[in-house]
């Protein structure tokens, strides 16, 4: 089998090339003192315990977000190589955490602040933005 019948990850995972991305679900949950007959709930998130990925991850420049059309954002980018499978992780995650720092969620997303393009061999590149 010739190197070029591997995909990105089994490259990535051979060289210890792959980074942690955890992933962090939530509920909504009304609060104990709430009176359903007084109207509204005032719901708050509560977090379950997170799922953690090792997915390959790159840097992306905030030049190169613009000029790639990603939009124009000048903070700190991720670019996530990963299987089509984890793409309703992507989508259903309140909170993605990657080394430590906190980044956009698809859910919470505003305008491109979060894209999914899909690639060859059942994969996706996913572009997240720090928070």
């Amino acid at each position: 089998m010739s190197r070029l019948d591997f995909d990105i990850n089994d490259i990535a995972r051979e060289e210890n090339l792959l980074t942690k991305v955890k992933f962090y679900f939530s509920y909504k949950e009304a609060e104990e003192w709430h009176d359903p007959d007084e109207g509204e709930a005032t719901l708050s998130d509560v977090n379950l315990n997170p799922i953690t990925i090792k997915m390959y991850v790159t840097s992306v420049s905030a030049e190169k977000l613009y000029y790639k059309q990603y939009g124009q954002h000048l903070s700190e980018g991720k670019m996530i190589l990963c299987d089509e499978k984890y793409k309703k992780y992507f989508l259903n995650a309140s909170k993605i955490e990657i080394d430590g720092n906190e980044y956009t969620t698809f859910n919470k997303a505003v305008g491109s602040n979060a894209t999914i393009s899909k690639k060859p061999k059942k994969q996706i590149s996913v572009v997240l933005f720090r928070k």
